[in-house]
């Protein structure tokens, strides 16, 4: 076939070797977005919403012409490689979606595609039901009760869920949606895995099928197949605990590639994977006392507070990090730089009152190690910097209440670092 007959070739083709393929993408005639048609081709770019690539909330892309300012996204926005997916909703703040969005008896699971090339992930459950909404509510239960997650979407027309889901401060993002099988009565409940690390995906799909096995009699459906296989190591870590080990002195040098990736905040996944490092390091005390003693340390840590790594990713690791640094007694050394971004962190999370999710967890650890900090190092802080505490705290404490005015899971740390700042007075 022609060449001519195809787009022209995207600039930049990562394929790098000369071929005649033509590879691109091609917008519609139309759009929902209101976009003009007239852009050109290596700036092609699919925007998350109902487009021609179907509901989404994905965005795929290649590159964003200069002139898409106007449009919403900014000129600062840098799209992805070509063929990454970006989830735009690994950020915080997001409010789980508890406000009484459970699935209703008239959600129906989608019939089973009927294409010959679907087939079911391996992480497949099959139920004999015929209500999707049993099942995905006690789906539902599992990871506002029994995980710490943060869920990002409820679907009832698809019926589907997904959520980030933390073990250890590893973070994976799995999507499980119903299917209704051709069989009158059965159900099938895939678990994908969209993003994160495999291994903690692995671990949740095992405990998520164990519960809904043992919930199955009491919700009212039964579990017909697709448990995964009783692993012979019982999925028991295999590490020996550290006591069992002879400590010597700790060298910050050795955690310098750590506290590289914790600074690089161009680089939001290899931030992540630092903060967890160095959140399960800083358990041992001797750690934590010698990065809080170390300036230089403590300004990479200070980097995964910055309003880059706006991640939860990111800030469920460094609340568990900061905490830890907060309890070592060399804390007042350097932990000054980190009170203010703290305050900002707490400030960013919304008031949700499940202790399961993940939002609820790293801001109850960020006011800990805030108030914990304030607590060692009030003696030293110069007092301009006092009085922009208290104030920044008393905006944050406001807003640390439901509509009700119940506090949240912050605002008891919140109050202590308060009063620590200025012992004689009384907050709102």
């Amino acid at each position: 076939m022609e060449a001519s007959g195809f787009p022209p070739p995207m600039l930049g083709d990562f394929y790098r070797e000369p071929d005649d393929i033509c590879r691109g993408l091609t917008l519609p005639a139309q759009s929902s977005e209101g976009l003009p048609m007239d852009l050109p081709m290596d700036g092609c770019f699919a925007l998350k919403g109902s487009d021609f690539y179907g509901s989404s909330d994905v965005v795929r892309g290649v590159s964003l012409p200069s002139d898409f300012q106007q449009y919403g996204l900014g000129a600062d926005f840098a799209p992805p490689p070509f063929g990454y997916d970006m989830d735009l909703k690994n950020t915080f703040p997001q409010a789980t979606m508890q406000n009484g969005e459970r699935f209703q008896q008239g959600d129906l699971a989608w019939p089973q595609p009927t294409d010959a090339f679907f087939n079911f992930e391996v992480t497949t459950l099959y139920l004999a039901t015929h209500r999707a909404d049993l099942v995905m509510n006690t789906l539902y239960d599992f990871l506002t009760t029994m995980v710490v997650a943060s869920i990002t979407k409820v679907n009832h027309t698809k019926c589907c869920i997904k959520a980030n889901v933390f073990v250890d401060n590893v973070m994976c993002t799995l999507k499980a949606r119903a299917y209704q099988l051709q069989e009158p009565g059965k159900i099938a409940l895939e678990i994908q895995k969209r993003s994160g690390d495999s291994i903690t995906f692995t671990g949740v799909y095992r405990k998520a099928a164990k519960y809904l096995k043992e919930q199955s009699l009491m919700a009212g459906f039964e579990v017909a197949g697709g448990l995964p296989q009783e692993s012979p190591l019982g999925m028991e870590p295999l590490g020996l605990p550290l006591s069992g080990f002879p400590k010597g002195k700790v060298d910050v040098q050795d955690y310098a590639p750590l506290l590289e990736m914790a600074a690089n905040t161009h680089m939001p996944d290899l931030q992540a994977e630092a903060a967890g490092a160095l959140a399960s390091s800083t358990a041992d005390p001797d750690v934590a006392d010698a990065l809080s003693s170390d300036r230089m340390a403590m300004e990479d840590i200070a980097m995964l507070l910055e309003r880059e790594a706006d991640r939860l990713d990111i800030a469920l690791p460094a609340a568990e990090l900061v905490t830890n640094l907060a309890r070592s007694p060399k804390a007042p050394e350097h932990f000054e730089g980190l009170l203010s971004p703290l305050v900002w962190k707490v400030q960013r999370f919304p008031v949700i009152p499940n202790s399961h999710d993940a939002n609820y967890v790293a801001k109850r650890l960020f006011a800990e190690a805030l108030a914990t900090a304030i607590a060692s190092c009030r003696q030293q802080l110069p007092e301009h910097v006092v009085g922009q505490l208290a104030a920044d705290l008393h905006t944050v404490m406001s807003a640390s209440k439901d509509p009700m005015g119940n506090p949240d899971a912050a605002y008891g740390n919140l109050q202590t670092a308060y009063f620590n700042l200025v012992p004689q007075a009384i907050p709102a």
